[in-house]
């Protein structure tokens, strides 16, 4: 078990470096069409579940695989707490010694007495360690059972919902359309949508299902609970579900905008109306739609279609973090 987190606590590390040359690339993506921020979580998303790493000359990466070395974890308690290190005494002069014995007493590294001291090598390989371990375990099962329960509860709420297409589905009980299932993800819509309201939300509902996002959204959660303790992994998840949902927004602006001049100002307060019901989004962490709204709304309404020369310098930088990271 103590591999295994250690394992964990490498990919934890790298995927925080890789995580902190995303959020900066964000910023210089800013005004590129938000599908290449998107891809590049899948770059984090990698880093996080996959433990084996590919070695290349181009690596961005500051250190190897495993950054963090067993012998490193051992140590932790003794360096935090400051207890005395086996085989050596404090100097003379050092408060509490204002006297040097004649026969000073020669301590050894082997002696029972020190390796039952809480610092010592022993004490924190067998009780530090083991707590740790435990810990994580516990958390992970936490985040995994907030994930089962969240979902049945809401599968019993969609039970009686009304089959409007091969898969849409209506019901009086949610206030926002969203995405739901794996194998056959279906789309749930809140009844009494406005008609001029409808077609802009299938369509950003279908992007999600084309591009495969149902699977997208429970593997992030699964890189969430296993690095729950990591707050970038925290951060990493929140923003690359906007990115995802922004994504989506944009290509229903490319896809309905030909010969509509008022594109943006009809689907922003279609956003808007169904901003103002009660969120689901968060019941789940398998069903997502349409989270923040404000911001999706802001990035609606500032779209304006990228020139040739943003759109190359972006898929450059995609390319070259993808391969770095």
């Amino acid at each position: 078990m103590d591999k295994v987190f250690l394992t964990i606590l490498n990919m934890s590390l790298i995927s925080s470096f890789v995580i902190a040359v995303v959020l900066a690339a964000r910023l210089f993506l800013r005004r590129a069409p938000k599908i290449y921020s998107y891809v590049l979580w899948a770059v984090v998303l990698f880093n996080l579940l996959c433990p084996f790493k590919f070695k290349s000359v181009f690596s961005l990466m500051p250190f190897g695989a495993t950054p963090i070395s067993e012998d490193t974890l051992v140590k932790a308690p003794a360096m935090y707490m400051g207890a005395p290190v086996a085989g050596k005494l404090n100097p003379p002069g050092n408060a509490g010694n204002n006297s040097i014995p004649a026969n000073p007493p020669v301590v050894t590294a082997n002696t029972s007495s020190i390796n039952d001291t809480p610092g010592s090598s022993a004490f924190s390989k067998e009780n530090w360690l083991i707590y740790i371990n435990w810990l994580w375990l516990a958390g992970i099962a936490g985040m995994l059972f907030y994930a089962a329960v969240s979902l049945a509860l809401l599968k019993r709420k969609l039970r009686f919902a009304t089959k409007l297409g091969k898969e849409t589905y209506e019901t009086d009980l949610i206030r926002s359309p969203f995405v739901l299932g794996i194998v056959s993800p279906k789309i749930y819509l809140p009844v009494g949508m406005a008609m001029n309201d409808l077609a802009y939300i299938l369509l950003h509902e279908q992007t999600h299902i084309k591009r495969r996002d149902y699977l997208i959204k429970p593997l992030s959660y699964l890189a969430l609970a296993i690095h729950w303790f990591n707050p970038l992994v925290w951060l990493a998840y929140f923003l690359l579900g906007k990115d995802m949902e922004m994504s989506c927004d944009e290509y229903v602006l490319k896809e309905m905008g030909h010969g509509n001049g008022n594109i943006k100002e009809i689907y922003s307060t279609a956003l808007l109306r169904l901003a103002t019901g009660k969120r689901l989004i968060g019941l789940s962490p398998l069903a997502f739609g349409e989270g923040s709204a404000k911001e999706r709304i802001m990035n609606v309404l500032n779209f304006r279609k990228p020139s040739r020369w943003v759109v190359a310098i972006a898929a450059v930088l995609v390319i070259i973090l993808t391969v770095g990271c």
